[in-house]
């Protein structure tokens, strides 16, 4: 490759020679062997596409505004060295560029058909693969593993439950499907390169790492490499940096191909045999008439990597699990419907209009007859009978043999995956060596290394942890605010006053019903808030590894969440009954005669209904019309397009004429914490139905409707609307497990009998029937 610079504009033009094989043959075109598309490769047909970078070259690049870094000494005029920010950023993103040829990487230069910009596409020669690999001790298979095979992992687990389902052939695809979703095991061990020979399929330099394998290396590469000149007294690197300054737009490794249309323009069925990986997926795995279908867990793994099969794997198993206590908290629901009518006490408040109760506040309440809580009562019942003991009791075993059965679970996963014996990358985080000023040597392996003094440390934790105080005070204050409302709407109800006494009838439903939306409202605010704000003080926090990185934010966002989520739920089944807020002695917020469990049911079912509703409009909706946004943005053709213009289009949209990393820029940018955010939703949802179990044995319903269209929704966006997320090994679910068995424990102390208050527990005694 030998590229013709001219500055200051950076225009350049391309000169393509033939790469040179390291084994010295001249190989044909590969995408003319294996069929994929010839936009996946560098003009020659032989370089295959890694990763790409992306930047916007206009006219007004050479009039950008200087750059300021971070912590940047300045002089005594207060202005920042020429020397370091007098660099444009066209001279920045050529020196990132040379240094990455200087790693051994091959760079090739494209342009958009529709904009102005422009691709710098990076392929990695088998020689730099090699260094990469044995330098993050990626496992390669060595031979074949003779071992019986287990078609269990495909469908979820064990048991007699687990093979009633699997009696079900509805739930399979055809032979030739399932014959492409199977995995060939093989033992691995860590890559050497003196030992090549030893490894499986070592003479075809282009398959011998995977595709996920070859992106997570070159990405480790790119976070690592310099963009300043040899002049610099500092060194900055990391292309994160660099899409941070606009330096670059996006990064991604590049899709498979994938037709939207194609089965219904050719008039045939794709054919699942030979199409591309991520067209198989988006056939088999998103589309939402496959909702009952198994998930192709190893195409998933081999596609995404790991981490995110991991996460699917989980879910999947999550669902599966929820089969039996949503049909357990179906028939308890359903036994307080047909027995609500022979229900005792419910009778005796409907039937009872005599009874005066006395006021359940010192200030604006006035005496109650006792059936005025009949509705109450009843709906109480519906939800809280002598099942919801035996439901209580179940959830709590369910919740732990779904633990338990994950961890077997997961277990083999990680086998079959070669990453059961996997350790975290103790390789350090690109910021972390920017902001460690001082070098030790490591007792155990004697080496000099970077390090952060533990006064420093311990100041930014410190600060971190105050931080962290301070917002949970400021979310439980709103809380507090919530009471205050009911409050408000609770006096305005009952000092108006007509015959019927409507109003003060229904006070406690409608302002139920107003604070759990607004609290829903400011919940959903917060929580974008926190994300932010968790995100910045992990950053602070400079953690040595990504490994500690994620689960420091992982603890940080968790927290917010579940104050953010649980304080109103805790305050009413916990709080409410049994303690009385007081104001100048005056009791202002008790429950109803009949009990909080109204209440408590309304605030769940809003939250957790509304948190659903809305995270699955955020998933595919905002990420569907922002990717509308960006074709019309980047003036691409629409490939939905109906009418007599859509076969026209889809030609345009083909990989003949608009290269496949063109239409990947084109998609949503995959953030770091996307996943993270994934599993907290279910987190989330899993304290919804286990803590709160007593009062509202139908939320695993919501949770099992919502779960099986999850999957398909965040299946279609990872395909369809989102770029490629960089590929990571793992070999568990990490601190999720953790938070799961935090949230088990916290089940069985919530779910104790008399959990929820039924009757009023005041200061006086004046508060029992009269």
């Amino acid at each position: 490759m030998q590229l013709i610079w001219d500055h200051p504009m950076r225009q350049f033009s391309t000169v393509s020679t033939p790469s040179r094989i390291e084994n010295g043959l001249n190989l044909p075109t590969k995408s003319a062997l294996v069929g994929t598309p010839a936009s996946q490769y560098f003009s020659d047909g032989k370089r295959l596409i890694d990763y790409v970078l992306v930047y916007g070259e206009s006219n007004t690049d050479d009039d950008d505004e200087d750059i300021e870094f971070d912590n940047e000494p300045k002089n005594k005029s207060g202005s920042v060295t020429l020397l370091r920010f007098g660099i444009k950023k066209a001279s920045r993103r050529e020196i990132f560029e040379s240094n990455l040829q200087k790693l051994g990487l091959e760079l090739e230069y494209a342009s958009a058909k529709y904009s102005n910009t422009k691709f710098v596409l990076i392929h990695a020669p088998f020689k730099v693969l090699k260094r990469q690999a044995e330098r993050l001790r990626i496992r390669m298979p060595i031979c074949q593993n003779d071992l019986k095979k287990n078609t269990e992992l495909s469908r979820g687990g064990y048991g007699w439950g687990n093979q009633l389902i699997t009696s079900c052939t509805c739930l399979e695809f055809n032979e030739k499907v399932k014959k492409r979703t199977e995995m060939q095991g093989y033992f691995t061990q860590p890559f050497m390169q003196e030992h090549l020979e030893c490894f499986v399929n070592h003479e075809d330099e282009e398959n011998f790492f995977p595709r996920t394998e070859r992106s997570r290396m070159v990405y480790d590469l790119l976070i690592r490499t310099r963009y300043e000149p040899r002049q610099s007294t500092q060194v900055h690197f990391g292309i994160h940096r660099l899409l941070y300054n606009r330096v670059y737009l996006a990064v991604y490794p590049i899709h498979e191909e994938l037709s939207l249309n194609k089965g219904k323009i050719t008039k045939e069925p794709v054919d699942l045999e030979t199409c591309s990986d991520r067209q198989f997926l988006y056939e088999t795995w998103a589309k939402v008439k496959n909702w009952y279908k198994y998930q192709p867990l190893h195409l998933i793994q081999k596609y995404f990597g790991t981490q995110l099969g991991f996460y699917f794997a989980w879910l999947g198993y999550y669902t599966r699990f929820s089969y039996t206590i949503t049909l357990i908290g179906i028939l308890c629901t359903l036994y307080g419907l047909f027995t609500m009518a022979n229900e005792v006490t419910s009778n005796e408040i409907c039937h009872n209009n005599t009874m005066i109760m006395c006021p359940i506040c010192d200030h604006y309440c006035d005496f109650t007859f006792l059936n005025g809580s009949c509705l109450y009562s009843k709906i109480s019942y519906v939800f809280d009978n002598n099942a919801t003991v035996f439901y209580t009791v179940i959830m709590c075993i369910w919740a732990t043999l779904f633990l338990e059965g994950w961890k077997r679970y997961q277990a083999e996963i990680a086998y079959k995956w070669n990453v059961f014996d996997l350790e975290p990358e103790d390789i350090m985080r690109p910021e972390f060596q920017f902001y460690a000023k001082r070098a030790r040597t490591n007792p155990v392996t004697d080496q000099q290394e970077l390090y952060m003094p533990v006064r420093d440390k311990f100041l930014r934790l410190m600060v971190s942890t105050a931080t962290v105080l301070f917002v949970v005070s400021l979310i439980m204050a709103l809380t507090i605010g919530m009471v205050v409302y009911r409050v408000i709407v609770m006096t305005v109800f009952r000092e108006y006053d007509d015959d019927k006494k409507t109003y003060q009838s229904n006070a406690i439903l409608f302002s139920s019903i107003t604070a759990a939306i607004i609290n829903l409202i400011f919940i959903l605010i917060m929580n974008y808030l926190c994300y932010l704000l968790a995100l910045k003080l992990t950053e602070w926090e400079c953690p040595k590894t990504q490994y500690d990185f994620d689960n420091s934010y992982t603890v940080k966002i968790f927290l917010f969440q579940f104050v953010n989520y649980y304080s109103s739920l805790f305050y009413i089944a916990f709080f409410k009954g049994r303690a009385s807020i007081y104001i100048r002695g005056k009791r202002l917020d008790q429950c109803d005669p009949a009990g909080c469990t109204v209440e408590l049911v309304i605030q769940l079912f809003v939250i957790m209904a509304g948190q659903q509703f809305i995270n699955a409009f955020v998933e595919i909706g905002y990420n569907i019309v922002y990717w509308f946004v960006r074709r019309w943005q980047l003036k691409l053709p629409n490939p939905h397009q109906k009418g007599l213009k859509r076969v026209r289009r889809e030609v345009i949209c083909s990989n003949q004429q608009l290269a496949q990393y063109e239409k990947d820029y084109a998609l949503n940018p995959a953030y770091d914490q996307f996943l993270c955010d994934e599993y907290l939703e279910m987190a989330m949802q899993f304290g919804f139905i286990t803590l709160f179990a007593a009062v509202f044995p139908l939320a695993p319903l919501f949770a099992l409707i919502n779960n099986i269209f999850e999957m398909r929704l965040d299946a279609y966006k990872l395909l369809v609307t989102v770029q490629r997320p960089m590929p990571a090994q793992v070999k568990d679910i990490g601190i999720w497990m953790t938070i799961l068995e935090i949230m088990s424990f916290l089940a069985v102390l919530c779910n104790k009998p008399h959990g929820v208050p039924k009757c009023r527990k005041g200061a006086s005694k004046d508060q029992n029937f009269v």
